[in-house]
């Protein structure tokens, strides 16, 4: 059993007379991409917050490789984890450079200094995010895309094996769509960080999960690659939509494509 493996184990949780979240039981495995994928209000937001140890569950434990996240520290989980929640307040005004040094704060001694190790985080965060350049520049100031990436930047200047995404394409057109997934894809791949990350677009599911956990009425629906969760039948049963899968022949990759 891998240490960095997430184990969400019989997970509970209600918000007065509403249920999100219902004896939830899966595996976040270590160093893959794993997409939360289900319809509105089906409790994938609730989750991500409760595997950040913002949420407690009523029922249940969650447990990173055989330590129980309850236990942590908030500073030592914060060395373990970064969470970027789906709201960034864009009237924030700071620079891009000022909000990264933020993601160094579970790093910093007792009188709270960046120190040399601490600059050479922020400036590789920015560097993999492409916001150097608007190092100096207000997020007031910045575009979806930029601001998106500059969040980004944040999470990745934590410096932790775990990154925890909440619908990081909202807002975005579908050209920066696809740049932030390609780059969540690289970050997973050259930093070897293991991404989990809520998402409403079947297709992106489809091409950048290697794991998908499809969530139905706060439940677990069915876990596994896409090819095994994402077919005409589960979406059917999750979404109540007609789709064919097809396949492209040039790319060799399937897309999802509904009908009435």
């Amino acid at each position: 059993m891998s240490q960095q493996d997430i184990h969400l184990q019989d997970i509970g949780i209600s918000f007065g007379q509403k249920e999100a979240v219902k004896s939830f039981t899966a595996t976040i495995k270590e160093g893959k991409i794993t997409v939360l994928l289900g319809p509105n209000g089906c409790g994938k937001s609730t989750l991500l917050k409760v595997v950040s140890n913002i949420v407690t569950p009523q029922t249940g434990e969650i447990l990173l490789g055989d330590t129980l996240i309850s236990k942590l520290s908030p500073k030592t989980l914060a060395k373990k984890m970064a969470l970027l929640p789906q709201v960034y307040d864009a009237s924030i005004r700071i620079t891009v450079e000022e909000l990264v040094e933020q993601g160094r704060y579970p790093h910093m001694g007792a009188i709270g200094m960046l120190r040399k190790q601490d600059h050479v985080a922020i400036g590789k965060a920015m560097e993999l995010t492409s916001v150097t350049h608007l190092k100096n520049k207000s997020l007031e100031y910045l575009s979806g895309g930029e601001r998106q990436r500059a969040w980004l930047a944040l999470a990745l200047a934590q410096e932790t094996p775990i990154i925890l995404l909440d619908e990081p394409t909202t807002f975005l057109d579908i050209q920066h769509q696809l740049s932030m997934l390609e780059l969540v894809k690289k970050i997973n791949k050259d930093e070897t960080k293991t991404i989990v990350l809520v998402l409403h677009d079947l297709n992106q599911a489809l091409q950048y999960a290697d794991e998908i956990l499809l969530m139905k009425n706060g439940s677990l629906y069915l876990g596994g690659t896409p090819k095994k969760v994402l077919n005409s039948k589960t979406i059917k049963d999750v979404y109540n939509v007609k789709v064919s899968l097809i396949e492209d022949v040039q790319s060799k990759r399937s897309f999802i494509l509904p009908y009435h």
